[in-house]
């Protein structure tokens, strides 16, 4: 588990995550009231384990999305589909006017049922079990 978070690492500080977003298959999961989309790329989906996935989650706003927070929001995520939580293991936020922000590895976020966290265990937790 380690080296593969290592590995993962050295990835994202090489390719800066650029090359990484543009050969993948991002499914659209969700679309909030503000106007932005949400998704995961169904070709990044690892399972360390059986109770585990990693996967790339995406946001970006549309076109009718007035008030464009971010430009593109991308973070590699673990879930615990047995504890409903996720974290994220690294990410970044591209904005219009800004610079670009890294993010670093979160702290466990567990999923209220009906939030926009709870759509995104579903939908890879589900597609786990098939």
């Amino acid at each position: 588990m380690k080296t593969f978070l290592i590995l993962c690492f050295t990835l994202l500080l090489v390719s800066g995550l650029y090359s990484i977003c543009e050969a993948e298959s991002w499914n659209k999961f969700f679309t909030n009231m503000v106007g932005y989309e949400f998704f995961y790329d169904k070709d990044s989906i690892v399972y360390p384990d059986k109770n585990t996935v990693q996967v790339w989650y995406k946001s970006v706003p549309t076109e009718k999305c007035e008030s464009k927070v971010w430009e593109e929001y991308i973070e590699l995520r673990e879930v615990d589909c047995t504890r409903r939580r996720y974290k994220r293991l690294a990410g970044r936020i591209t904005f219009r006017d800004e610079p670009m922000k890294t993010l670093e590895e979160s702290t466990w976020i567990y999923s209220e049922p009906g939030d926009l966290d709870d759509a995104f265990y579903i939908t890879v937790c589900k597609r786990k079990n098939k």
